[in-house]
């Protein structure tokens, strides 16, 4: 999709659309760490659910460009991310009848995710 639009829109690259794909990379990539390294189940939730919107966003940018092909070819991942999204969610519920995995970020003992900055323990 970001190829079609950049040949289409004269290899320009920071175009509104390219940049909210970025963004939308990034915030992917942010989640991906919450849900699949640190498994933190809660914080996953509302993390896909910021993921669903900016591919809602990006997929909008796409479609109202120079080449509205490159939204269509980009539409299935909002469908995806919106399955994805429910999975998600009712692992989260499945998995937390005791109510302890909060919907938002905490600090656990079992935090698996250490930068060179920290002081070991």
């Amino acid at each position: 999709a970001s190829t079609l639009l950049f040949l289409g829109n004269g290899h320009v690259l920071c175009c509104p659309a390219i940049l909210s794909l970025m963004l939308h990379l990034s915030v992917g990539d942010t989640w991906n760490t919450v849900n699949n390294v640190e498994r933190r189940l809660g914080a996953a939730v509302p993390g896909v659910a910021l993921v669903w919107c900016t591919v809602l966003f990006a997929v909008s940018q796409f479609l109202s460009s120079e080449v509205p092909l490159a939204g269509q070819v980009l539409a299935p991942t909002a469908v995806w991310i919106t399955v994805a999204g429910l999975l998600i969610a009712d692992t989260w519920r499945v998995n937390n009848a005791d109510g302890n995995e909060p919907l938002y970020p905490y600090k656990s003992d079992v935090t698996k995710t250490r930068f060179w900055f920290e002081t070991k323990e």
